[in-house]
């Protein structure tokens, strides 16, 4: 889950090491449950992607690695 302050805008997407999308959500209270296709995703590292625009209409982009640990 990702915890931050207020947006205007929010994007995740979250891919596994084949660069296949496994979840993808506009709802910063929304969590990722490490499920991909109804099936528990596989231990390891998946690369994740976050576009951002603050209440003032200042747009960043983060993106970085989460660690599925089973």
């Amino acid at each position: 889950k990702v915890i931050g302050p207020p947006m205007r805008t929010f994007k995740i997407e979250i891919f596994n090491r084949y660069g296949e999308k496994v979840y993808i959500s506009n709802d910063i209270n929304a969590a990722w449950d490490g499920y991909y296709k109804n099936q528990i995703c596989i231990q390891g590292d998946y690369f994740y992607k976050i576009e951002t625009t603050d209440l003032e209409g200042v747009s960043r982009d983060y993106s970085g690695t989460v660690t599925v640990i089973r």
